[in-house]
């Protein structure tokens, strides 16, 4: 995976790695060991959950062991930062063609949620669900902005068969040359394929 320019988080080590993949119950060590589960799923898995994140209780927070991916799940929006945290994680991967500023959440008199933020200095505001409703068309969202800047690289999408997923960002080199060396059938991320299409 070095190879193709994903580093793991120097503040983190493959025993931090394999402990949390073992507490989680990802690997078994009575029936494997983590270099055996490796060589046997060698880039799938690996590449999947190099995107989690391991308590850090010194500092009170969370270290990722890889911020060249997010991994992600559905139930972490429906809240002010989990949709913001996405929002801030996409910024991170894309290269720096997604720039986000002056982030603002609020709650509207009906229950409706939104957000607004500038994105490469320019205003934007979508309207979400209601609270307590997960809004997974705010993954969407974000197809559409690579889009209308016309960015060189763009979002893509990977799960390996539950409710959890990875997003990633690629130039189409990449995401060819990933394919290629890593066997791993990782799409576009695609409006009303993987994630509702907004209503507005």
């Amino acid at each position: 995976m070095k190879s193709l320019g994903y580093e793991f988080n120097p503040k983190t080590t493959l025993k931090d790695f394999e402990r949390e993949l073992i507490k989680n119950g990802i690997i078994d060590t009575t029936i494997t060991t983590m270099e055996e589960y490796f060589t046997q799923k060698p880039y799938s898995e690996l590449y999947f959950y190099m995107g989690w994140r391991m308590p850090d209780y010194k500092n009170k927070m969370s270290l990722q062991f890889s911020k060249d991916v997010v991994w992600h799940n559905l139930d972490y929006l429906g809240t002010e930062n989990g949709y913001i945290s996405l929002l801030t994680q996409l910024e991170a991967i894309s290269d720096g063609e997604l720039r986000f500023e002056n982030i603002n959440f609020s709650i509207d008199s009906d229950g409706f949620q939104w957000i607004a933020f500038d994105v490469n200095g320019m205003a934007k505001k979508w309207k979400l669900l209601k609270v307590n409703y997960v809004d997974d068309s705010f993954v969407s969202r974000f197809v559409y902005l690579t889009e209308e800047f016309n960015t060189k690289g763009k979002f893509t999408y990977f799960d390996i068969g539950d409710e959890s997923y990875v997003i990633d960002y690629a130039t189409p080199e990449k995401q060819t040359e990933f394919i290629e060396k890593t066997g791993i059938q990782r799409e576009w991320l695609t409006v009303g394929k993987h994630f509702s299409k907004p209503n507005d």
